[in-house]
């Protein structure tokens, strides 16, 4: 799972009401996950495809399961989340996000990026870390949350990207009209609407 779309589900979640929220323990997280997984590809084979998810052995997920194991590392523990999140009532994150395609959102993340300038042949030799904090118009939200409903993270980058490129960039004029940010190494990335 890609950190923008995970931040977008996890954005649609915190707008959620306790009740529609995912389960709390590790135990009923990964029952949801073993759900899911039953229903899309049947009773046979599911406990695997299930820990093929998480990047663990079947044996592990069995004992997250059934109880035997309460704390996973923190790793595991947060791509549970993460595909249980992904999964979790479907209806009421499509919801959620339609609701939000009308709103500005607000983007905090870290992320490493340069730049390159298709006109001067110029672009950084390191691209750094940066911290992102925008808040984007809804004319630029409502395509994000169309690439969360396609699960498209690609897309979702080339959004923000564009966004950040039009925004604080071209709008200065002359050699930056052809400046694009390619994004490298991306830390987290939250939202809010």
């Amino acid at each position: 799972m890609g950190k923008f779309l995970d931040g977008l589900r996890r954005a649609v979640h915190a707008k959620m009401t306790e009740a529609q929220a995912i389960p709390k323990t590790t135990k009923g997280r990964a029952a949801a996950l073993l759900r899911d997984e039953k229903k899309k590809g049947g009773e046979a084979g599911a406990v695997q495809r299930a820990a093929a998810r998480l990047g663990i052995h079947p044996d592990s997920f069995r004992r997250y399961v059934n109880g035997k194991r309460k704390n996973p590392p923190k790793h595991i523990e947060e791509k549970l989340a993460s595909e249980v999140r992904a999964v979790w009532k479907p209806n009421v994150q499509k919801k959620v996000a339609q609701q939000a395609k009308t709103a500005p959102v607000k983007i905090s993340g870290k992320a490493e990026f340069g730049y390159s300038n298709s006109h001067s042949n110029t672009h950084t030799p390191d691209p750094r870390m940066r911290h992102i904090a925008e808040t984007l118009p809804p004319h630029y939200a409502t395509p994000l949350w169309q690439a969360l409903e396609d699960g498209d993270e690609q897309e979702a980058q080339r959004i923000v990207r564009e966004y950040i490129q039009n925004e604080y960039i071209r709008e200065a004029g002359g050699d930056n009209q052809y400046t694009e940010i390619e994004f490298g190494d991306v830390r987290y990335m939250d939202f809010n609407f």
